[in-house]
C-alpha cells in the first residue's frame, strides 16, 4: 500500500506516508449480537477525491462495508479478525451518520470516502494530532486536512461530520427501552353512552422501536384498542397514538380496574473493533444492532357515578310499586322515566351535575307526592341514595245519625216480624 501511495503524489515524504488510507465500516444491522470473529475480504481503491489521494475501500468476505481505524497499517486481506472493545460515542456517531446510513452527497463512493476521512480525522483529534501536524503517527496529513486540492468539496463535509462526532465522544449507548405514556388512568363514558374510553396512549424512546403489539388483561368482554380515527387494531406503529375502549354493557360493577400490555422490539446500533492476529495490520470497526423485546404495562380504572332511587311508604318504609317517576337535569330535560317495581331503582353513569326527582303518578291507594327532590352527581363515584315518600289516601268516615246504635237492630227485627204476620193473614183469607 505504501508503494501505491508513493505513485500518487510527489509531496514531502511525511505527507506521502500520511496518504496510506484504507477502508470503511458499514452500519450493517445484524440480527444477532456482534460475532466473535469475521472474515475480511480484499481491499479495492477509491477515486482521488481529496489531495490527489486514493484510499482503500475494505469489505468483509460477505460484502459488508467496514471502516479502518489505522490509516498507515497494511490491510489484512482475507484474514480472520477477532472482536475487541466497543468503540466510543464519537466513532459510533460517525458510523451512524455516515455511509451507508446517511445520504451525504448522493454518490455512494464519495459518501464512503467522506465517512472514512471523517473517522481518521476524528481519531487524530482525540489523540492530540492537530490539523497541521506532520507526525508520522497521524492518520491524515495537512495535505488532506488543510492544503490539498478539494475539487469535489469533500473536505468540509468530512470535517463537519468529524466535529459533530467530537461532541458525542462521551455519549453512552442509549438504554434498550421505551416509555409508555397516557393521558391518565381513568376511563370516561362516551357521548352516546355505549362505551367507556381511555385517554390517548403512546410511547417515546431514544432507540428504534418496532411495531407495538397491544393486549388487555382482566378487562371486560369486548374490550378493544382503536387508533385516533376509531379503527380497531392490535398492532400500532411506534408513532401512533391509540385508546382502549370498553363496552358499557360489559361493565357490571360500580368499579373496574384492568391492565394493558404494550410490547415491542427495541434496538440500537453500536460498533466493536475487530483485530487481526498481527497487531501491525489494520483494525476495523463494524456496526451491529443490539435488540431486546420489551413489554410495558399500565392500569386503567373506572369509578361509575350513580344514584339509587327508593319509593317508600312514609309509615312503614316499605318499597312501593306503581309510582311513575322522572328525573330531570338542571335544564329541565327528562333524562330518565320509569315505574317503580317495589325494588330500589338504580341509574348509572349520569353526567356530573344537579338533578331533580319528581313523581307524576302515585301508586294505587297513595297520595301524589308534590315534593321535588334535588340531588347532585359528583365525580367521586359514590352511589347517591334518594328516598321519596308517599302517604296513603285517608279512609272516608261513616256519617253520625245521632241514633243509639243499639236501637237499630231491635227496630229491624220488629219490622221483620210484622211483615211475616201480614203475609200469614192474607194467605188465610184466601183459603
Amino acid at each position: 500500500m505504501k508503494k501505491r501511495l508513493l505513485r500518487i503524489t510527489k509531496v514531502l515524504f511525511v505527507m506521502v506516508m500520511s496518504f496510506v488510507l484504507v477502508g470503511m465500516n458499514t452500519v450493517t444491522a445484524l440480527t444477532t449480537n456482534a460475532p466473535d470473529t469475521v472474515k475480511m475480504g480484499v481491499e479495492t481503491l477509491s477515486p482521488k477525491y481529496l489531495g490527489g489521494a486514493e484510499i482503500g475501500f475494505v469489505t468483509l468476505a460477505d460484502g459488508t462495508v467496514v471502516f479502518c481505524l489505522k490509516a498507515l497499517a497494511p490491510t489484512p486481506n482475507n484474514e480472520t479478525l477477532t472482536r475487541g472493545e466497543e468503540v466510543d460515542g464519537g466513532v459510533r456517531y460517525i458510523l451512524q451518520h455516515g455511509y451507508p446510513n446517511a445520504n451525504i452527497t448522493g454518490e455512494a463512493s464519495k459518501d464512503r470516502y467522506i465517512t472514512q476521512i471523517a473517522l481518521w480525522w476524528y481519531l487524530d483529534r482525540i489523540n492530540g494530532y492537530g490539523d497541521d501536524s506532520l507526525s508520522p503517527d497521524a492518520n491524515l496529513s495537512p495535505n488532506m486536512k488543510i492544503t490539498g486540492e478539494d475539487p469535489y468539496g469533500v473536505r468540509p463535509k468530512a470535517k463537519s461530520l468529524m466535529e459533530q462526532a467530537l461532541q458525542h465522544r462521551n455519549d453512552k449507548l442509549p438504554a434498550l427501552d421505551f416509555q409508555l405514556k397516557t393521558e391518565g388512568s381513568a376511563l370516561t363514558l362516551s357521548a352516546d353512552g355505549t362505551y367507556y374510553q381511555s385517554g390517548l396512549i403512546w410511547i417515546t424512546s431514544n432507540v428504534k422501536v418496532s411495531n407495538l403489539v397491544v393486549s388487555a388483561s382482566g378487562a371486560p368482554e369486548g374490550t378493544k384498542f382503536v387508533d385516533q380515527n376509531g379503527n380497531e387494531k392490535t398492532t400500532f406503529s411506534p408513532n401512533d397514538k391509540f385508546r382502549v375502549i370498553v363496552p358499557a354493557s360489559s361493565v357490571k360493577d360500580m368499579t373496574l380496574e384492568f391492565s394493558i400490555g404494550v410490547g415491542a422490539k427495541v434496538s440500537t446500533d453500536t460498533a466493536y473493533v475487530y483485530k487481526p492476529s498481527d497487531s501491525k495490520k489494520q483494525t476495523v470497526a463494524i456496526t451491529y444492532t443490539k435488540s431486546e423485546n420489551v413489554t410495558k404495562t399500565t392500569s386503567f380504572n373506572l369509578i361509575r357515578t350513580g344514584v339509587k332511587i327508593s319509593k317508600q311508604d312514609i309509615t312503614t318504609n316499605q318499597e312501593l310499586a306503581g309510582a311513575k317517576l322522572v328525573i330531570k337535569d338542571q335544564n329541565g330535560n327528562v333524562v330518565e322515566e320509569w315505574v317503580s317495581t317495589g325494588e330500589p331503582h338504580y341509574i348509572y353513569d349520569l353526567p356530573t351535575g344537579t338533578y331533580t326527582l319528581e313523581e307524576i303518578e302515585a301508586p294505587d291507594g297513595y297520595q301524589l307526592s308534590t315534593e321535588k327532590i334535588e340531588f347532585e352527581i359528583t365525580k367521586d363515584g359514590l352511589v347517591k341514595e334518594v328516598v321519596m315518600y308517599n302517604s296513603r289516601v285517608p279512609e272516608v268516615p261513616v256519617p253520625d245519625t245521632g241514633v243509639n246504635d243499639g236501637v237499630l237492630p231491635i227496630a229491624g227485627a220488629s219490622m221483620m216480624i210484622l211483615g211475616i204476620g201480614l203475609v200469614y193473614r192474607h194467605a188465610k183469607k184466601r183459603a
